[in-house]
């Protein structure tokens, strides 16, 4: 089995379809210029079954993501919150990965985006920890890029634009070379910014930091659960643009965020331990906590959880499924293979 178990169905501008039949054209144009925007939402197995982890807040950035780039969408929140339920019911897992995804699709290869439109698709895969259990466990290694965080005043960074991705490939795959698991990137002002798909925390005298949108960073979904836990907790906890690389060589613990992270501590950065090289208390505490709110096991009155069986019908007598709110959001069918 590869990467893609293939299991259920994808959901594209409105038809749930096999596999084999989610396809776009090879010169929609999103294809040849990166004009795309993605998300990435996570769904954990709960003693009330599969709930997706702080659906709304995805959905809601998605849509600003492709508002930022001039595109809509054509589906309305609850429709793509319904497209999701329907494509993880097809898929009969319990715990995995949605990728809703939305590009400009097939019309032209200029580089404004004319009578191309928009194509909006979901997918639901499986997704084990994706820095290894190890990591989770007992922290990783990180290096610190020699490639800069694309500044917010190229491309937002507020966005999940998906050609501004090329400068997490670039980043993680120059880490990976060098025998590290992660890359830790500074920003055109030589702070520290992001990993390559994470947010930063750093914990100095007890108290939590991270940074936020003006150095350049994605502001995380993961991240904000975690500054509220901490508040839960009474952890002090600060906000603050501007992190030297110092301030987290010299932290007592530091640990990455994200969807596909989640809470991953980092051990040491180019050879020098964070602390005494092992998960510290803060980090361990916010861990826990995390994981028990995702699976439904504590601070059920944060309202983070969707749960899947806490639904109307299911919607799934057909291959459409839902209809586009207007046709010029829609996608012409000269635009599929």
């Amino acid at each position: 089995m590869g990467f893609f178990p293939e299991r259920g169905a994808i959901w594209l501008d409105g038809d749930l379809l096999p596999w084999s039949d989610a396809r776009v054209h090879v010169c929609v144009h999103g294809l040849h210029y990166g004009t795309g925007v993605f998300e990435g939402i996570r769904f954990y197995d709960t003693a009330r079954g599969p709930a997706l982890f702080r659906l709304g807040e995805h959905l809601q950035r998605f849509e600003r993501s492709a508002a930022q780039y001039r595109m809509q969408l054509g589906w309305s929140e609850e429709q793509l919150a319904q497209a999701v339920r329907d494509v993880i019911e097809s898929s009969e897992l319990t715990e995995g990965y949605v990728r809703p995804l939305a590009l400009y699709g097939y019309g032209n290869l200029g580089i404004l985006p004319r009578q191309c439109p928009v194509t909006v698709a979901i997918v639901v895969y499986p997704f084990p920890m994706y820095l290894g259990a190890d990591g989770i466990q007992n922290g990783i290694r990180v290096t610190v890029s020699p490639w800069r965080k694309t500044h917010t005043s190229s491309v937002p960074s507020t966005a999940k634009g998906c050609g501004q991705y090329l400068n997490s490939f670039l980043s993680l795959s120059d880490a990976r070379a060098r025998g590290f698991e992660e890359a830790l990137l500074l920003n055109q002002e030589g702070f520290v910014a992001e990993g390559s798909g994470e947010n930063v925390f750093y914990v100095k005298d007890g108290t939590l930091l991270t940074n936020d949108a003006p150095a350049s960073i994605l502001p995380g979904i993961t991240q904000a659960s975690v500054l509220e836990l901490a508040r839960l907790h009474g952890i002090p906890s600060r906000i603050q643009t501007w992190i030297r690389l110092e301030d987290v060589l010299e932290a007592d613990e530091a640990f990455f965020t994200g969807t596909a992270a989640e809470v991953t501590p980092i051990r040491e950065v180019d050879g020098r331990s964070i602390g005494d090289g092992t998960v510290g208390a803060v980090t361990r505490r916010l861990q826990d906590s995390f994981f028990a709110a995702a699976r439904g096991e504590a601070h059920a009155d944060l309202g983070w959880l969707t749960f899947l069986k806490e639904r109307g019908g299911n919607g799934m007598d057909g291959r459409r499924v839902l209809r586009p709110r207007s046709h010029e959001a829609g996608v012409q069918s000269t635009g599929r293979t």
